[in-house]
């Protein structure tokens, strides 16, 4: 493999990981908004 093609598939697993951590961040959020209407 190429280095450039090294460097997109590393930039797209980042933008993976990302997503993963983002999405994470939204439903924490969430299950907090949740627990302090209780």
């Amino acid at each position: 493999m190429n280095l450039k093609g090294k460097l997109d598939a590393m930039k797209v697993e980042r933008n993976k990981l990302k997503w993963i951590v983002d999405g994470m961040e939204n439903a924490e959020r969430a299950i907090w908004k949740f627990c302090l209407k209780k």
